[in-house]
């Protein structure tokens, strides 16, 4: 029954019909921790879902999922890949200053 209604082992929503019987319990009254011990997820994941549904209106995860869309398009990527090619030992700085002269684009590096 558990492997039905969970996600691996933190507990994270699974399901949306899991989603929305959270919230309507604890927005019916129940306590966080009660529904929490009732239907087997953490404190966290009720919160995270009750703050999603007060401001988008839905405990839905978004389908984004945090992720960044690309910064450039297939053709800015082939011509900062032929770049790179054509230009060993190019640091990555150099790359970014590149970019950024050709297409207007400022590249980050993973950490930005």
């Amino acid at each position: 029954m558990m492997e039905e209604r969970l996600d691996g082992e933190r507990g994270q929503f699974r399901l949306q019909d899991l989603r929305d019987r959270v919230s309507a319990a604890v927005a019916g009254g129940m306590a966080a921790r009660r529904a929490a011990a009732l239907f087997g997820v953490s404190l966290a994941d009720i919160s995270r879902a009750l703050i999603r549904r007060r401001l988008t209106g839905s405990a839905a995860p978004s389908a984004n999922r945090g992720h960044k869309p690309r910064t450039l398009t297939p053709a800015q990527q082939a011509a900062l890949r032929a770049h790179v090619v054509a230009t060993p030992g190019i640091a990555l700085a150099q790359a970014q200053a590149w970019r950024l002269e050709a297409q207007g684009v400022r590249l980050g590096t993973i950490a930005s």
